[in-house]
């Protein structure tokens, strides 16, 4: 009789045990899927608002052969009497 009471609280100490754990497994499965949303959202932010290396490397180049014309045109003015 005494070992079947022991073997019943076993028994229900690793039911609630396990319980616990599966419970805390859901949770993190839960939490992994909104980190996951959370990143897809920020790649997709980043996407959006930055550029590529190459693509600024092109507006720079540009920006710069227009200051190279610009600089040019004033030593032209200045040389002039």
């Amino acid at each position: 009789m005494i070992i079947q009471i022991a073997g019943g609280g076993v028994i229900t100490l690793l039911g609630f045990l396990l319980s616990r754990t599966y419970g805390r497994i859901d949770q993190a499965h839960k939490d992994l899927g909104t980190v996951r949303k959370e990143m897809t959202e920020l790649a997709l932010q980043v996407a959006k608002e930055y550029i590529r290396r190459d693509d600024f490397q092109a507006v720079t180049d540009a920006i710069f052969k227009k200051l190279d014309r610009i600089e040019d045109k004033l030593d032209a003015k200045v040389d002039k009497p």
